[in-house]
C-alpha cells in the first residue's frame, strides 16, 4: 500500500448535509453515535466521513494515498445490477442517466493497489487483508477462474501458488490467519483477469496500457470490473494523472444502457479469430458479443456470383453470404485458397518484422515491406484486416529508416531521402486512419455492410507507389481523412494514429497539412488520455497560429 511522502496537511472539514443512515465513519466503521449527529466530510474529496477530528487523524495515513483519486472520481452515473441468470453474466454496470459522446461516464479510484513486481503475491494478499470488508467483498466478486481443490496439487501454477501461500503464512502469521487458501488462490486469478497496471508518478499514478512501467503496480476497480466486454464497446478507458480509471462515452448512451469496454487493443483492426484467440488466452472466455456473432467485416471475400459484392462469414451461422446479392455458394476450395493466400502474406509480414528486430533497419528491409504491401493490395480485398496491419508495419519501417538516415548518416530532416521516408510513414498512417474509420462506421451500425461495399472506392490505394511517395500523394490521402464525418467515423482509437502521422509529416516540413490534420481531430485528442499535457499545448499552439508556432522537436533523434 502506497502513501505520499509529503507531511500531513492541516485538517479541513465541512459539515455534510444530512448524511444518509448508511454513511459511516471511515476510521471506526461505525454510524453516527446519535440520531442528530452529523458526520464530518473530507473537504478535498468529499467521499469519506468521520465522527470528529480524532477519527480523521487516525485514518489520515490510510486516506491520504486515496484522497486525490477520490477527489477526481465520479460514480453517480452508474449502478450495478443483476444481469439475469439466463445470461450467466452475473452483475453488470448500467447507466443512471444519458451521456453524449466524449462524456466521462465513470471515474473510479482503485479499490486495492499492490506492487506485484517487488512483492509478488505477498503484496496482493497484504493489500486485500488490510482493505475494508466491503472492498474485500467487491474484489472477491470479480470474474476469476476457480479450480477445484483436487487440482491444487496437480496444476503446476497452483502448486506454486500453494507454496507461496505457505511461505506467506509463515512470514506474516497475523495476515495469513485472516486469509483462507482458496481466497488467496482466487485473488491471483482475479488480478490476472481484472487488474490494470500503473506507473508511480508525481501527483498520482498513471495507467500505461500496453507498456511495462518502471515499477509494476496493479490496481483493482470494483465498479469497472462489472463492465461487460464487447468488441464494439460504448466506452473507452484510460487513467487520469490522479490514478483514477476513467471511462469515456464513445457514442451516445441512454439511461439504463449496459456499459461495455473492450479487453483487447486495436479492436477495430482485428478479425474475429484474432479477438477470440486473445480473449480466450488472456481473459479465459470465448467472446459471443454481437459483433463476434455477426458478419466478420475484417475478413471479406470477393463474390464470384455478382462480381461486385463481398462475402462475409457470420459468427452465429458459420455461413458465408454476399452483402449485395445474398449468394452463399462459396465452396471449400474457395475458402481454402483464401486461407492459404492470407497465411502466405502473414508469413511474409512476419519475416519482415523479424528482419527489422534482428538486423535493424536498412533499405532492403524497407523495400521488402513495400513488396509485401503491394502483394496484399493485389491479392486481398481492400476491407481485409491485413491492409491495416501492413500499413502499421510500413510506418515502423519508414520511421526507423528516417531515424537511421538522420542519426547514423547525419542527414538533415529536410534532405530528400529523409523527407521521402517520413512522407511514406505519414501516408501509411493516414491510410490506416481511413481503414479504421470505415470499420468503426460498420461495427457501430452507422453504415451497413451493403452501403459500405457499394460506396467503396480504392482507386487512391491502388495507384499509390510506396517506393516513391510524393507530396501530392500525401495531400490526396489527407483530404479524404479531413473530409470524413466525425460523428460517423471517430473513436479514441483514431487519435493516436492521427497524432503520430502529424509528427512525421511535421518533421518532413509539411506544416500546412499537419494543421489541417490536427484541426480535424482537435475535438478527439482530449479523449486520448495518453496524450501528454505538453503535447496537447503544442497541438493547440500549432493549430491556433496556423502552423507559425511549431513547438514540436525532432521525435526520431534524441
Amino acid at each position: 500500500v502506497y502513501h505520499n511522502k509529503h507531511s500531513i496537511k492541516p485538517l479541513t472539514f465541512n459539515m455534510a448535509d444530512d448524511p444518509p443512515p448508511l454513511r459511516i465513519c471511515s476510521a471506526c466503521n461505525k454510524p453516527p453515535t446519535t440520531a442528530d449527529q452529523k458526520l464530518l466530510v473530507c473537504a478535498k474529496c468529499r467521499k469519506v466521513w468521520y465522527h470528529d477530528v480524532a477519527c480523521q487523524r487516525q485514518h489520515w495515513k490510510q486516506h491520504k494515498r486515496m484522497c486525490p483519486q477520490l477527489a477526481a472520481s465520479y460514480t453517480d452515473g452508474v449502478r450495478v445490477v443483476e444481469s439475469g441468470t439466463e445470461e450467466g453474466l452475473g452483475r453488470v454496470a448500467v447507466t443512471t442517466r444519458s451521456f453524449q459522446t466524449g462524456d466521462v461516464v465513470l471515474a473510479e479510484p482503485a479499490a486495492i493497489v499492490m506492487n506485484t513486481e517487488e512483492d509478488g503475491c505477498f503484496g496482493l494478499w497484504d493489500s486485500f487483508v488490510e482493505a475494508p470488508e466491503d472492498i474485500q467483498q467487491g474484489v472477491i466478486e470479480m470474474h476469476h477462474e476457480e479450480l477445484p481443490q483436487a487440482q491444487w496439487s496437480i496444476d503446476p501454477r497452483q502448486k506454486m501458488i500453494g507454496s507461496e501461500f505457505r511461505r506467506y503464512c509463515q512470514s506474516r502469521p497475523a495476515n495469513g490467519s485472516r486469509l483462507s487458501e482458496s481466497v488467496a488462490r482466487n485473488l491471483v486469478s482475479i488480478v490476472g483477469l481484472n487488474a490494470h497496471e500503473y506507473t508511480q508518478a508525481a501527483g498520482g499514478m498513471v495507467l500505461t496500457p500496453g507498456s511495462r512501467p518502471p515499477k509494476s503496480q496493479s490496481g483493482l476497480f470494483v465498479i469497472s470490473s462489472k463492465l461487460q466486454h464487447s468488441c464494439a464497446p460504448n466506452v473507452s478507458f484510460a487513467a487520469t494523472g490522479a490514478g483514477v480509471l476513467e471511462h469515456i462515452a464513445e457514442s451516445p448512451i441512454e439511461d439504463g444502457d449496459r456499459l461495455s469496454s473492450c479487453y483487447c487493443d486495436s479492436v477495430y483492426e482485428k478479425s474475429r479469430q484474432q479477438r477470440r484467440e486473445f480473449l480466450q488466452t488472456n481473459k479465459s472466455f470465448l467472446c459471443e458479443c454481437q459483433r463476434c456473432m455477426g458478419p466478420d467485416e475484417c475478413v471479406p471475400l470477393s463474390c464470384h456470383h455478382c462480381k461486385t459484392g463481398v462475402l462475409f462469414r457470420n459468427g452465429a451461422t458459420k455461413n458465408w453470404a454476399c452483402a449485395l446479392c445474398d449468394w452463399s455458394g462459396l465452396t471449400t476450395d474457395n475458402i481454402a485458397q483464401q486461407i492459404r493466400k492470407e497465411g502466405t502474406l502473414r508469413q511474409q509480414m512476419d519475416d519482415v518484422q523479424r528482419s527489422l528486430e534482428h538486423s535493424g533497419i536498412n533499405q532492403k528491409t524497407l523495400q521488402s515491406g513495400i513488396v509485401v504491401q503491394a502483394e496484399i493490395t493485389k491479392g486481398l480485398h481492400p476491407l481485409h484486416w491485413l491492409h491495416a496491419a501492413c500499413w502499421d508495419l510500413l510506418t515502423a519501417l519508414s520511421a526507423s529508416y528516417a531515424r537511421m538516415l538522420m542519426k547514423d548518416q547525419g542527414m538533415s530532416p529536410n534532405s530528400g531521402p529523409v523527407v521521402a521516408a517520413l512522407r511514406t510513414s505519414g501516408v501509411c498512417q493516414l491510410k490506416r486512419i481511413l481503414w479504421v474509420q470505415r470499420n468503426i462506421s460498420v461495427v457501430h451500425g452507422r453504415v451497413t455492410l451493403k452501403d459500405l461495399v457499394t460506396s467503396l472506392d480504392d482507386t487512391v490505394e491502388r495507384t499509390l507507389d510506396y517506393r516513391s511517395i510524393r507530396l501530392p500523394d500525401v495531400v490526396s490521402v489527407l483530404n479524404m481523412v479531413v473530409a470524413s464525418n466525425p460523428q460517423s467515423h471517430d473513436m479514441t482509437d483514431v487519435a493516436h494514429i492521427a497524432y503520430h502521422a502529424g509528427r512525421d509529416l511535421l518533421l518532413a516540413g509539411d506544416v500546412e497539412l499537419v494543421v489541417k490534420l490536427y484541426t480535424r481531430f482537435q475535438n478527439l485528442f482530449p479523449r486520448w488520455k495518453r496524450l501528454s499535457a505538453d503535447d496537447a499545448k503544442n497541438i493547440k499552439a500549432l493549430v491556433e497560429t496556423n502552423g507559425r508556432d511549431n513547438r514540436f522537436l525532432n521525435h526520431l533523434v534524441f
